[in-house]
């Protein structure tokens, strides 16, 4: 089969053996946006790692069921497990490195509350920002032919850092500092399998975080001279980590 430039996402519940039986949304966009029909072969990623090849055997705007013909596992996929530490901002911020970072091959986002963040998080929204992000991800890891769904945990104050961090082989944080170090330093002769990367809020890490991130073991990491806007900083960050560590080849 010629590579698809479109892959479909489809639940791990609802893969049954050999048989697939996709959502209404998704099966509307099979059959309807992309025109796909009976005997088609497409592809479909579940996010825990699978891609399957799928015959199409009914199709629908509503229901689109197919037989799985083969199943390779984490194509696409960095073999550097890169999280990416997120305080809560503004949704439109938020939004666009959920669905950027997935793209580049983020593998989990943890969001905190920061000291100086704009936006304190709110308890009651918490599962409804997180449910809309993960929407975001399916969206990008289908854009990017990616067949993991980026883990999303939030760890409350940014002070918890320290219970998080010595699950990583090394974890690095943006400084503004002129004494932080160029990340190609930080990471030479480094071969992590788990990295952590921090971002702070536009106003900057309090005193007190960059204590907690340092005694835990964090390194402050310069990302040039200009002043980057926190979004910018976060994308910036993500890429010239994954191309050092040659997951970008």
């Amino acid at each position: 089969m010629q590579e698809s430039f479109t892959y479909f996402y489809i639940p791990p519940s609802l893969v049954t053996g050999e048989e697939i039986a996709f959502q209404e949304d998704e099966s509307h966009h099979i059959a309807k946006v992309c025109r796909q029909q009976v005997g088609d072969e497409i592809y479909a990623v579940d996010g825990i790692g699978n891609r399957y090849l799928v015959e199409i055997t009914m199709c629908t705007p509503q229901r689109v069921e197919g037989k799985i013909l083969e199943t390779d596992m984490d194509v696409n996929e960095p073999h550097t497990k890169l999280s990416l530490a997120l305080p809560w901002t503004k949704d439109p911020k938020l939004d666009l490195i959920i669905t950027k970072a997935t793209e580049l091959g983020v593998s989990k986002f943890v969001y905190y509350t920061a000291d100086k963040s704009i936006i304190k998080k709110d308890d009651d929204r918490i599962e409804k920002k997180i449910e809309r992000h993960r929407r975001l991800g399916i969206s990008a890891i289908k854009q990017s032919l990616r067949c993991v769904l980026p883990e999303m945990k939030d760890i409350g104050r940014s002070h918890n850092f320290d219970k998080c961090l010595k699950y990583y082989d090394i974890c690095l944080y943006a400084d503004l500092n002129k004494d932080a170090l160029p990340l190609q330093t930080a990471l030479k002769g480094h071969l992590p399998k788990w990295i952590l990367l921090v971002i702070g809020p536009e106003a900057g890490f309090s005193k007190e975080e960059k204590i907690t991130l340092e005694n835990s073991g964090a390194l402050p990491i310069s990302l040039g001279p200009r002043r980057l806007r926190f979004e910018t900083a976060a994308l910036a960050f993500t890429s010239m980590a994954l191309n050092i560590l040659g997951e970008m080849e």
